[in-house]
C-alpha cells in the first residue's frame, strides 16, 4: 500500500484500482478487529496464560475498530456516495473563489472612493 501511496503522491499511474486498495485496508482492519476479540476471549477463558495486558487488547481493539470506521466511511463517500464535482474539493474552491471575488470588488471600491477623494 505504501507504493501505492508514493505513485499517488507523485501523481503517476497505478496498475492496481483505487477501490482494491480500499477494499484491502477495510479487510486489514476487518481481521486485526477479530483477531483482537478473539484474543480477549483467549484472556478471559485461561486468565493467567496469556502474555498481553488486557487493557492492551482492549486499546487494539479500540484502534482497529476505529479505522474500520474511517475506512469503511471513507469507501462510501468515494464509491457509493460520490459527489457530482468528482469529489474534488469543488464546494471548498468555489467559496475561496467567491471570497476572492468579493475581496478584489472591495478593493476596487476603496481604489475609487480614494480617487474621488
Amino acid at each position: 500500500m505504501y507504493g501505492y501511496y508514493m505513485l499517488k503522491a507523485l501523481k503517476l499511474p497505478c496498475p492496481i484500482p483505487d477501490v482494491f486498495i480500499t477494499t484491502m485496508q477495510i479487510t486489514q482492519m476487518i481481521v486485526g478487529t477479530f483477531i483482537q476479540g478473539a484474543a480477549m476471549m483467549f484472556f478471559s477463558d485461561v486468565p493467567g496464560k496469556c502474555g498481553v495486558h488486557y487493557g492492551n487488547l482492549v486499546a487494539g481493539g479500540v484502534m482497529y475498530g476505529s479505522y474500520f470506521a474511517l475506512f469503511f466511511k471513507f469507501a462510501l463517500d468515494r464509491f457509493v456516495f460520490k459527489k457530482p464535482n468528482g469529489g474534488k474539493g469543488g464546494e471548498a474552491k468555489k467559496a475561496v473563489k467567491a471570497d476572492d471575488d468579493d475581496n478584489r470588488k472591495k478593493k476596487k471600491k476603496k481604489e475609487k472612493t480614494a480617487k474621488a477623494d
